[in-house]
């Protein structure tokens, strides 16, 4: 294909699904976001190509859909050999779960199921339609946004907790039952909240705050360890926060609980939001979200450097009001500034 015509392309994808480059972006960094926004609309196209299956069912392979996301995806790498930097082998993939944990599709073994609700979320001044046969095409990210409508639910009626991180961890650890400390359960790690990563467990460091949580053998457990008179005392946390929980909803639940471990020793985990003229920088220290607020920073941004990226977004600056009216539940230092620093 001709540099005029794949130039041609891309101008057509971004004035359908209203992106455009950012002032001082690179074309490849435009490149990718405009690949990244045509993949989660081919997917969404996927959901609802059914003329092989039996209608009566309502649904459609996964493997069809994950075979001809990746077709799709191996001919824009043709053309634009640079994407394989941004894309990799889990990309379809997470766009799929995305779509999910979003209800743009209901999941199944095999098979993902037609769309039986639809949704207009409300999140600060902006409407993100759930609907997977939506005509609003205007993409942020994997989202679909629409003109102001009064069709909608607010933000709070749709998360399925609305509690910050901080007050929902508190309520959490007095109902847990808590019994002397073993040192010897097994690996432990402890999240160390004042550099907001995870570290092999030491005295030293189980001793510096009221509260610590603890991974156990790489998550087949987590445990809250506290200090009372002088002595350690530890609860596990229920089955939903651990790699056992096999229900796709809780996925990585943990962090609330991790991050509001960080708020009770007032060592909140750090967001910073970088302004551009026309875009805006979002990085997360150290952490990640649980599943569907991270479905939804990927339904309002691109992740930068590649698209599997859990800690660093990029958007429209007008998209950030809506950005901090979820990122605010975490309990969240969020650090904004221009890139010069001020």
């Amino acid at each position: 294909m001709s540099l005029i015509k794949i130039n041609d392309l891309y101008h057509t994808i971004a004035e359908d699904l209203k992106i455009y480059q950012f002032e001082n972006e690179s074309f490849e960094n435009f490149q990718n976001r405009l690949i990244y926004s045509t993949l989660g609309m081919w997917i969404l196209t996927l959901f609802s190509d059914r003329d092989f299956e039996n209608d009566d069912l309502k649904q459609i392979s996964k493997v069809h859909v994950t075979l001809e996301a990746q077709n799709i995806l191996n001919s824009y790498q043709k053309i634009a050999p640079s994407i394989k930097n941004y894309f990799n082998d889990k990309s379809i993939n997470l766009i799929e779960d995305t779509y999910i944990h979003l209800g743009y599709i209901k999941n199944s073994n095999y098979s993902f199921k037609f769309q039986e609700k639809v949704a207009n979320i409300k999140i600060a001044d902006r409407y993100l339609s759930i609907n997977a046969e939506s005509e609003k095409k205007k993409m942020r990210g994997l989202g679909l946004w629409i003109p102001a409508s009064n069709d909608v639910i607010n933000l709070d009626n749709y998360l399925l907790i609305n509690e910050s991180a901080l007050e929902y961890t508190k309520k959490l650890i007095f109902q847990l039952k808590f019994t002397a400390f073993d040192s010897k359960y097994g690996k432990i790690e402890l999240y160390n909240v004042a550099k907001n990563q995870w570290d092999l467990y030491s005295e030293y460091l189980a001793n510096q705050y009221e509260y610590t949580i603890a991974k156990i053998d790489d998550g087949l457990d987590y445990i809250i360890i506290k200090q009372a008179n002088g002595k350690k005392l530890s609860a596990s946390l229920p089955i939903i926060y651990t790699n056992k929980c096999p229900d796709f909803v809780f996925k990585h639940e943990v962090w609330r609980i991790i991050l509001g471990i960080c708020a009770i020793n007032k060592k909140n985990a750090k967001c910073f939001i970088h302004a551009q003229n026309d875009s805006i920088t979002i990085k997360f220290k150290g952490f990640i979200l649980p599943a569907l607020e991270s479905s939804i920073v990927r339904a309002m941004s691109w992740p930068k450097e590649n698209s599997t990226n859990p800690s660093e977004f990029i958007t429209d600056k007008s998209m950030k009001p809506a950005l901090i009216e979820l990122l605010s539940r975490f309990s969240l230092d969020i650090q904004e500034g221009s890139r010069n620093g001020k």
